[in-house]
């Protein structure tokens, strides 16, 4: 049997949810493999040798995030960054714009709900600089994005990898999998969802500021389909490697005046919402 861990790191467990709700398929599964260590199902501290394949959910954002996926390197044949957090950085790398030191002291003492707060420093991971996705510190053979993944996904690419193949994550953009009809109309602005729009007319073409033209396929549309904007969880195509920038150039193609109003700071949680850490913008902030 081939022997599996799963990791956590700084996440939500969103990803080990959506393990989970593979239904009977996580019960096939099992009947294939043995979970060795899984800190959403028992608390173990030590992590095992010889594991054929690791599922790592979660960026890297303490010194421990970093010497528990180098040791699961260490150990691993395979390793698969397993979620938008281990893949891209996730949400919480957006908060690497700010400093470090000021990000403490407000959360541990200015929020409205903190009385006398004191920042924790006993007996702790060291907090670091950045938050990093979990290839920037080890080789990571397959990705799984999403923020959760799509189950299907999970189960097509961990059998493809126990029986030896090599699976491949889709090429296209969300904008193919997306049922909504495409009729060439330049919006005159950009607008957020406040009303209800038309079900059967892209988005974009609407104004609606939907991240399908920069997002990978895979997830088969459900958020546009459901008639909500793409936020892109699931990161960049392999051909155009910053999701943001490639959407502000799909942007300033359809309406020249949005270019002329961007901001990094303005618009970053909607540009690399879930991939700031892994961005050509990120690097070119870091330089200045």
């Amino acid at each position: 049997m081939k022997r599996i861990v799963t990791i956590g790191l700084a996440g939500d467990a969103g990803c080990h949810v959506a393990l989970v709700n593979l239904h009977k398929k996580f019960l096939k599964l099992l009947r294939s493999v043995k979970i060795l260590h899984s800190y959403i199902l028992v608390d173990e501290k030590e992590i095992p040798n010889e594991i054929d394949l690791a599922l790592i959910e979660g960026a890297v954002r303490t010194s421990h995030n970093e010497a528990v996926v180098k040791e699961v390197r260490e150990k691993s044949k395979c390793v698969i960054a397993f979620g938008s957090c281990a893949c891209f950085g996730g949400i919480a790398s957006l908060c690497n714009i700010l400093d470090l030191n000021d990000l403490l002291d407000y959360v541990y003492q200015h929020t409205d709900s903190t009385v006398e707060g004191v920042i924790p420093f006993e007996n702790l991971p060291k907090v670091q600089e950045k938050v990093r996705p979990i290839s920037d510190i080890v080789k990571v053979d397959y990705m799984i994005p999403g923020c959760p993944p799509i189950p299907e996904e999970i189960a097509t690419i961990v059998q493809a990898i126990l029986l030896g193949l090599k699976p491949e994550l889709p090429r296209k953009n969300v904008c193919d999998e997306c049922k909504k009809k495409r009729l060439g109309i330049t919006p005159k602005v950009i607008k957020r969802v406040t009303s209800k729009p038309d079900a059967k007319q892209c988005l974009l073409e609407q104004g609606y500021l939907c991240l399908g033209p920069a997002t990978r396929a895979g997830c088969k549309a459900p958020c546009p389909n459901y008639n909500m904007p793409c936020e892109g969880c699931r990161g960049p195509l392999e051909t155009v490697p910053d999701q943001g920038l490639a959407m502000l150039d799909a942007l300033s193609a359809l309406t020249e005046k949005f270019a002329h109003e961007y901001s990094p700071t303005v618009h970053l949680g909607t540009f690399h919402r879930y991939t700031f850490a892994s961005s050509f913008l990120a690097k070119m902030l870091r330089s200045r």
